[in-house]
């Protein structure tokens, strides 16, 4: 291991949390999710092309900050995803990559053993203020 936390470690929680507390900061457009070692970040947006623009500039980001803290992170295990309302058609989006490598756009992902597609926001709701949670266009990087 160059760089990390071992998994299974008593105080691999405390030290992943230190980790990730350095992480860069989101634009206003960009929110992380976190859950354990689980990471979303979800990018909204009215336009689908924007979404894309500032997913790839935050993945830019991303990357500088892995390389100089020496993280590696398996991108194959990453996927990303387009929601929107039903009905509403888009072009599948420019590739995005993160290492050089391509994360996949997909209809359908899971995220902490919950199963979402494409169509799944209109459904999501904040249970702190009871409306729906994702407006717009939103890209979606669990990994």
């Amino acid at each position: 291991m160059r760089a990390g936390v071992a998994q299974g470690g008593l105080i691999s929680p405390v030290l992943f949390s230190l980790y990730v507390n350095e992480l860069p900061p989101p634009s206003h457009h960009v929110k992380l999710g976190f859950h354990a070692d689980d990471t979303a970040i979800i990018v909204t947006s009215r336009k689908p092309m924007l979404s894309v623009s500032y997913l790839e500039s935050y993945l830019n980001d991303l990357q500088r900050w892995l390389n100089e803290c020496r993280i590696a992170i398996n991108v194959s295990k990453s996927t990303a995803i387009i929601f929107a309302r039903a009905g509403r058609r888009f072009i599948q989006p420019r590739p995005v990559t993160l290492f050089g490598e391509p994360i996949d756009w997909v209809d359908t992902t899971r995220y902490l053993e919950v199963s979402l597609n494409k169509y799944t926001p209109g459904r999501l709701t904040s249970t702190r203020s009871g409306r729906g949670l994702l407006k717009g266009w939103v890209c979606w990087v669990p990994s």
